[in-house]
């Protein structure tokens, strides 16, 4: 990621792992969703998803990649490897 020449995105939510960018935390709560609403999971997932695909496919500009929303709190842009180049 930090060799490319177009913008990357590295986000880290806490409570999250692996399997909780799934809907499984609706099904199964206390498995795919400990410590986080399951519903809020969702929304998390969601949202930013929503956003990428809104800025880079529509061409829409997305004030979620622009880093931190209280919205959100524990989601958190990694400054490493997220990059605006454009």
């Amino acid at each position: 990621m930090t060799k490319s020449q177009n913008d990357t995105y590295y986000l880290t939510v806490d409570k999250l792992f692996h399997q909780s960018f799934t809907d499984l935390a609706l099904i199964s709560p206390s498995l795919f969703a400990k410590n986080i609403d399951p519903v809020h999971n969702i929304d998390i997932t969601r949202s930013y998803v929503r956003a990428f695909f809104d800025q880079y496919l529509k061409g829409e500009q997305q004030p979620l990649l622009k880093g931190a929303s209280p919205e959100y709190p524990e989601v958190s842009f990694d400054p490493t490897y997220t990059k605006k180049r454009s």
